[in-house]
């Protein structure tokens, strides 16, 4: 995968810390920016459209307190690689990417996406929605207060057996944002976004693990993303995983 994912990476890498001449503004200001805006756009779109539908309801508190949550988090214990300056090319990819998420509430609000929403797609958004940022806030919790009193590699816990549960959490949020969207065009913004921007960061992490103590052990019993269910046996662990989409899939269809 490292080969695969190489010139994507060199690109990241180029934007956010080659660019020492052209830095232009901290990221976390453009992160907190899209995040806390999310809910005045929703409901932007929500008037604009004349859309007060129970979904655009169930999106607006969903995503707009998702916002809040994160804005809460950065406060608290913000990402230092958030905290940095980076370049206006840097700048200018991270506005894209965010600025993609707000299609899906376009794509509801504007009724491109079916209105029609069953109680199952409520539930398992709303649910998919809560278990991730419930994740993802324990995850940089975690790393936040361990990193302030001890270096190294961080190997309990929330990462025990995934490798980046904050992702993991952030990718269960989105997929929650899209399931209740329903579209195609959702479902395929978020998908690119996880399978070139979040995994090549987090190939370049695994990259900086393995000079970490402890790594050879770490990654037999842990996953990169998903969380290694039976840290022992990769089949068991994807035959878990195989049934529970396969549910998650027949509810949502």
């Amino acid at each position: 995968m490292e080969k695969v994912y190489r010139p994507l990476i060199w690109i990241v890498n180029f934007a956010m810390n080659e660019m020492q001449d052209f830095y232009g503004t901290k990221l976390r200001y453009i992160i907190n920016l899209q995040k806390g805006g999310t809910a005045p756009f929703v409901w932007f779109l929500m008037n604009y459209y004349q859309n007060f539908e129970i979904g655009a309801w169930a999106y607006l508190v969903l995503h707009g307190s998702y916002g809040i949550v994160w804005l809460i988090k950065d406060c608290a214990f913000p990402d230092k690689n958030f905290d940095k300056k980076v370049s206006v090319l840097a700048i200018t990819l991270v506005s894209a990417v965010l600025l993609l998420y707000w299609v899906l509430p376009w794509l509801l609000i504007s009724r491109t996406a079916s209105q029609i929403i069953s109680p199952e797609r409520i539930a398992i958004s709303v649910s998919l929605v809560v278990i991730g940022v419930c994740i993802m806030i324990a995850s940089d919790a975690q790393k936040y207060f361990t990193l302030e009193y001890k270096k190294g590699l961080i190997s309990e816990g929330m990462f025990s057996y995934s490798r980046n549960p904050n992702y993991f959490g952030e990718i269960l949020i989105y997929l929650g944002f899209g399931v209740l969207v329903g579209h195609w065009l959702s479902y395929t913004i978020l998908f690119t976004i996880w399978t070139t921007i979040f995994m090549s960061l987090m190939i370049q992490k695994d990259q900086s693990l393995k000079k970490k103590d402890g790594w050879n052990e770490y990654k037999k019993r842990s996953w990169i993303l998903l969380p290694k269910l039976v840290p022992s046996s990769s089949t068991l662990t994807i035959g878990i995983y195989a049934i529970i989409f396969s549910a998650l899939y027949l509810k949502i269809a």
